[in-house]
């Protein structure tokens, strides 16, 4: 079969007419003494050959294709739920912030009242009060400095 393919495409025969193509073949199958049934019998065997491994790589294919959808859906849920877990951690640092800065204006809330409380005791004693009463607290100039008190 493969002779006769190949022959069919040699120069002598390539060009010719397929009567004169099938009657040069016929000659070189009954010089060779093989008969045309054994060339279409090899043919058919051949073909079929071909189609079988056809499907053995399509098989393989689907069941490839297959195994790597499962595994790409495993890994999409993979990704969902680390996508999850850190967006719950986004969500509890957020509100450890929150609490943490509701915690320090509490806290700033109790220093003003004190540092009133403080700064009112001293005004009878000085003429400038160095008891700082602001939110945002005293620098470090302002702190401790007696020379402004009262002489009378």
């Amino acid at each position: 079969m493969l002779k006769v393919a190949a022959m069919l495409q040699s120069d002598h025969i390539r060009t010719l007419s397929p009567d004169v193509k099938r009657k040069s073949i016929l000659v070189a199958l009954d010089a060779a003494g093989v008969k045309v049934e054994e060339v279409v019998e090899d043919a058919v065997i051949r073909d079929r050959a071909l189609d079988t491994y056809e499907r053995v790589l399509q098989k393989n294919l689907d069941d490839l294709r297959a195994e790597k959808q499962t595994e790409n859906a495993r890994l999409e849920q993979e990704i969902a739920e680390r996508l999850s877990e850190l967006r719950a951690r986004i969500e509890e640092n957020n509100h450890t912030l929150s609490h943490e800065l509701e915690n320090l204006q509490a806290w700033q809330a109790r220093k003003l009242d004190e540092e009133r409380r403080i700064a009112e005791a001293v005004s009878y004693f000085v003429s400038e009060n160095p008891i700082t009463t602001t939110a945002a607290g005293p620098s470090a100039d302002d702190k401790g400095d007696a020379k402004h008190v009262r002489q009378d």
